[in-house]
């Protein structure tokens, strides 16, 4: 009988279930946020996380299976690479 795979808090996420990337691009700079692009009333519903999504690899659990989290990790990192 083999041991059940244990959980890893998301790689991506890092355990909060969700994230910004869809409109932020994983950031947006201090002349972004200043712009004209960003109302007062955009940038409170930004910091207030109202347009966050689900995290996609952990399905907005904010953990994985070990086993599924070392595959994305490993995914990632060839992206990365270009591989």
């Amino acid at each position: 009988m083999s041991k059940p795979d244990g959980w890893v808090i998301c790689p991506e996420c890092h355990g909060e279930g969700k994230h910004s990337h869809a409109i932020d691009g994983n950031g947006i700079t201090a002349e972004e946020w200043n712009g004209p692009d960003w109302s007062p009333e955009e940038q409170e519903t930004y910091l207030a996380g109202g347009y966050d999504q689900p995290c996609s690899p952990c399905k907005g659990t904010g953990k994985m299976r070990t086993s599924e989290a070392r595959a994305y990790r490993e995914q990632k990192h060839e992206q990365e690479m270009g591989y």
